[in-house]
């Protein structure tokens, strides 16, 4: 691919809808969430099914700004605290390190939502979204078009804007330091370095014509792990300073389609809804790939793990859950 399109462009084309659905008995408030996001979870070997509760109705959204807000250290985990269903029905959603939320909607409508507010619906429309741990936020529309979020900052998490990015994507994962990676509609894993936005360009990997990806995680400390179009999991290898795209591939032992990468920490789900949590992930002591998986409650379609173990997730009925890991 060619170097980025630095003119601004509209927003992502909409799609119509809004994120509806109940807060029930385990619904929570976001100052609640975020009053949790020091907290955790367990899990185990990746390739069973689980259930998901469902319920309906609506919650009113109301435009509210972003606080500011203050980084802190990323907590130790602790043992699961139990699924909390949120307000709202999205299909993909992430939260960065401080807990904004970002998601679409099964018609592409895009809802940010910040502490102790109400989603805000995005001009725009994507059918993926992905948020770094410091809030930087990119997406793929329905025509696979790349997009950057302008203008987020601490102070305002939300962002100002879209701009389009060169290229074309099934998927993009933002990660730490302006780095992020995406799979190509061939199935390819490519990466920008060159810092945020238009700044840099799609990078191929070394060795590209590897396992064909269809979905690919960017986590801290450049751990990058990735699904294959068999189901199959990928952790990259060799990633350095001078070498940002890594060396190779490693795999993983079990299937799953989704998967995220957080501090010592991967959560994944496979085609029967089932989650899964891997254990002994510890960069630390040299052991980057863990020991063996562990099966979490529930049962999700797509999750989500930011850097402070806050877990993030939709059932096949797009209802909204969160716990700690």
């Amino acid at each position: 691919m060619g170097r980025v399109d630095t003119t601004k462009s509209a927003a992502p084309s909409t799609g119509t809808g809004t994120a509806t659905g109940t807060t029930g008995t385990a619904s929570a408030s976001l100052a609640s969430l975020h009053a949790l996001s020091t907290a955790t979870t367990t899990g185990a070997s990746a390739a069973s099914s689980s259930s998901s509760s469902s319920s309906s109705s609506s919650s009113t959204r109301s435009p509210s700004p972003s606080p500011v807000q203050t980084r802190v250290a990323p907590p130790k985990p602790r043992k699961t605290a139990g699924w909390v269903r949120v307000g709202g029905a999205l299909k993909c959603i992430e939260s960065d390190e401080l807990g904004n939320l970002w998601g679409v909607s099964s018609a592409d409508a895009i809802y940010f939502r910040s502490k102790y507010a109400d989603w805000t619906k995005i001009p725009g429309g994507l059918k993926q979204i992905s948020v770094s741990p410091s809030g930087d936020v990119w997406g793929i529309s329905a025509a696979l078009d790349v997009y950057h979020r302008t203008g987020c900052t601490a102070s305002e998490a939300q962002g100002s804007g879209w701009e389009k990015i060169d290229g074309k994507m099934i998927h993009v994962s933002a990660g730490e330091d302006g780095a992020v990676w995406g799979c190509t509609p061939d199935h390819q894993v490519v990466y920008r370095s060159g810092g945020q936005g238009a700044m840099g360009s799609w990078e191929p990997l070394v060795g590209s014509g590897g396992p064909e990806m269809c979905q690919v995680s960017a986590g801290p400390n450049s751990q990058i792990w990735a699904c294959s179009t068999s189901d199959d999991i990928y952790a990259r290898v060799g990633i350095s300073p001078e070498n940002p795209g890594g060396k190779s591939w490693h795999q993983v032992d079990g299937k799953c389609i989704w998967i995220s990468v957080g501090n010592d920490c991967v959560v994944c789900c496979n085609r029967a809804n089932a989650l899964w949590k891997r254990v002994g992930v510890d960069l630390m002591n040299n052991n980057p790939f863990g020991d063996r998986w562990e099966k979490m409650p529930g049962g999700l379609k797509q999750v989500h793990i930011n850097p402070n173990w806050l877990v993030t997730g939709v059932n096949q009925s797009d209802e909204i859950y969160y716990c700690h890991v």
